[in-house]
């Protein structure tokens, strides 16, 4: 209670000093059952190469991990290519502002007012539009927009101070589901509500709400508006505030923006007003992907996967204004992908690049001689600056050093930068070679994943011509070993008798255990191994995509579990978990003697049996065995041995891996 208190007074200190840098976003939902799924698709385009990185509070367990990195990777794949957008994850008491839907989680986004150098920014503007066009401007060598007035690095890179940071009601842990897989259930499904935060946090949302004193007039409570509330505002009308309310409450607002040439998209606008609803969530449009993910139509068992479409860099472009100032160049940037999941690169194989790829992501540089890179940031800053936005160039090598010729192909890191795994030097189209000819520098788990768990693999082409530098950049996914499984504790609901504590008197106690990572497994072998048994219990998990598995523990007797996972490339194996038994008895051995039998314990049994056993007495004149037999479901009979100590041994492959004594 004490936690959920401070949490509270923490996040009003937190909107009250960040009152100028930072959007607030509440995410509603129904509390009825909504039977909408909209399935991931196989085949998606791939945008660019950006990651999330992630830190999580409190509460957090493996399994909720897991699905948030799962929609994470989802929208990876979408967004435009920029620097690594930073997201801080927690639980919270959010109480609720609407009387007809449900608060199931905030949304802050840091996004600082008027900030921009020489063509000064009039506009709040999201840190993820910041570090697009940081990154875009770098590469074109005409770094104009917000480069001049980026004080230090950490402006880009602190952990204290994310881009995103979301809070989910606490309230609701027990309605969420965790699961990975696209079954509906009778809550809300996690994935497809972390897509629509981070949705919301980089841009798609309004502060537009209704002035409780005047009524019927719409207010906005920041100076400056985002991208998208100006786009928003134009569709509006600018007329007065009462007029505003009236455009507002027709049922849908149609958008149309910079660039935009397709059928508008449609925000939806209730008749009655809805504060943090109207104008925040879009009409459903199978055309438009995002409008299906931030549909208003959401509660229970909606299940949406799909954030995929051909519009994602010119929605990006017209609607949140990711896109470069150009102040010489001769023609737009191009909106086409650099790449789709279809191409995927064999584990053992070849690969051909070039011509007959997909379209391309291409950068080229401004005219040197203009000189638009000089920068009026202290040499030191720049210097930091430089160095770490050089660092996601398309085309570096093994040093960090731009490479303005040749051919480029690296795997991307979770943290954003690239492992440049092979470099060709040549002026070709088109580019061969086989996959072991890349060198991964890296430990395996330090790769991002897709969601169906492959590596993140670019080729980029780069060619210079007088003065001028031309990069494209073809996106691939490479089929790879499985990732490690991780494991821990999983959350259990407060119903739910399947914690430790709670069937403390049993003999058997449940324990739910969570996993993540399982993305692009085949199969998962849990391991559990009790303390003082040599042999592990084996048990193939069929479901492994919800996140968790039960099992059962001794009441005396540790156990350790470890996964073990399989794809067609081969298998990883996971860090080991313990848990600990709670004691119910003070002896922790595998056998007991009950009404003249040898009992041996459930637990052990699944291991031992069809093992061989021996019983040896314990004297010291002679080792001849008094009984033998093969281990059973059933008890083994000691009435015809005499008064004495005994051993108890199970043999398997020949090596004792059980030898207890007893008496009778």
């Amino acid at each position: 209670m004490k936690k959920l208190i401070f949490l509270t007074l923490f996040l009003g200190a937190l909107c009250a000093s960040w009152a100028q840098d930072y959007v607030e976003s509440e995410n509603f939902a129904t509390d009825s059952y909504i039977d909408v799924t909209n399935p991931l698709k196989t085949i998606r385009q791939i945008n660019g190469g950006t990651v999330f990185k992630i830190e999580y509070g409190d509460g957090f367990t493996v399994e909720m991990k897991g699905a948030f990195e799962y929609a994470c990777k989802l929208l990876e794949e979408y967004i435009p290519t920029c620097l690594p957008i930073t997201v801080y994850a927690e639980w919270g008491n959010l109480s609720s502002t609407s009387s007809t839907q449900t608060n199931i989680s905030k949304v802050l986004l840091n996004a600082p007012e008027g900030f921009g150098g020489e063509s000064q920014d009039n506009r709040t503007s999201p840190m993820a539009k910041i570090k697009y066009i940081t990154l875009g401007e770098f590469i074109k060598e005409s770094t104009i927009s917000y480069f001049d007035s980026i004080p230090d690095v950490t402006f880009l890179d602190d952990p204290s101070l994310p881009d995103i940071r979301i809070v989910y009601n606490s309230n609701l842990i027990d309605d969420f589901s965790f699961s990975l897989e696209e079954t509906q259930y009778d809550k809300y499904d996690f994935v497809s509500v972390v897509l629509r935060d981070l949705l919301k946090a980089l841009g798609f949302s309004t502060e537009f709400k209704v002035n409780p004193l005047t009524n019927n007039q719409i207010s906005v409570p920041r100076g400056l508006l985002t991208d998208f509330e100006v786009v928003t505002k134009v569709a509006l009308g600018n007329g007065t505030p009462a007029s505003l309310y009236s455009a507002a409450t027709q049922g849908e607002v149609s958008l149309t923006a910079t660039y935009w040439n397709y059928t508008p998209l449609k925000l939806y606008a209730p008749t009655t007003w809805q504060n943090n609803v109207s104008l925040n969530y879009f009409v459903p449009d199978t055309t438009y992907a995002v409008t299906q993910v931030l549909s208003h139509e959401f509660g229970r068992g909606t299940v949406l996967r799909n954030i995929n479409d051909t519009y994602g860099l010119s929605l990006f472009r017209s609607f949140l204004g990711w896109q470069e100032d150009f102040l010489i160049s001769t023609s737009t940037p191009s909106n086409t992908s650099g790449g789709s999941t279809a191409n995927i690169l064999p584990y053992n194989g070849s690969f051909s690049v070039g011509s007959n790829s997909a379209s391309g992501l291409t950068y080229t540089t401004e005219n040197a001689d203009v000189g638009i890179m000089s920068l009026s940031t202290s040499d030191a800053i720049q210097e930091q600056l430089t160095d770490y936005v050089r660092q996601f160039h398309p085309s570096i090598n093994l040093s960090g050093s731009i490479v303005n010729e040749g051919w480029t192909v690296s795997i991307l890191k979770k943290d954003g930068t690239w492992d440049v795994a092979l470099y060709i030097y040549t002026t070709s189209d088109d580019i061969e070679g086989q996959m072991s000819d890349l060198t991964l520098h890296y430990d395996q788990e330090e790769y991002a994943r897709t969601c169906d768990g492959h590596l993140r693999v670019r080729f980029t082409k780069a060619i210079q011509v007088g003065r001028r530098n031309t990069y494209t950049s073809y996106y691939y996914v490479a089929s790879y070993t499985p990732q490690k499984v991780e494991l821990g504790l999983a959350h259990v609901e407060s119903s739910s008798s399947q914690t430790i504590s709670s069937v403390a008197d049993a003999t058997t106690p449940a324990v739910r255990i969570g996993m993540k990572n399982v993305e692009g497994c085949t199969r998962i072998v849990i391991e559990k191994l009790l303390s003082g048994n040599r042999l592990p219990v084996r048990t193939t998990l069929t479901d492994f995509k919800k996140g968790y598995f039960d099992a059962t523990l001794s009441s005396s007797r540790d156990a350790t579990f470890t996964a073990i996972a399989y794809n067609d490339n081969g298998s990883t194996t996971s860090e080991s978990i313990t848990i600990r038994a709670n004691s119910l008895s003070s002896s922790s051995s595998p056998i007991s003697i009950s009404n003249g039998q040898l009992i041996i314990s459930s637990e052990d049994l699944e291991t031992l049996e069809g093992c061989l056993y021996r019983i040896v007495p314990i004297q010291t004149y002679t080792s001849k065995v008094a009984k033998s037999g093969v281990v059973g479901k059933e008890g083994i009979d000691l009435s015809n041995l005499s008064t004495g100590i005994y051993t108890f041994q199970v043999i398997y492959d020949g090596e004792i891996v059980v030898s207890e004594k007893f008496h009778i």
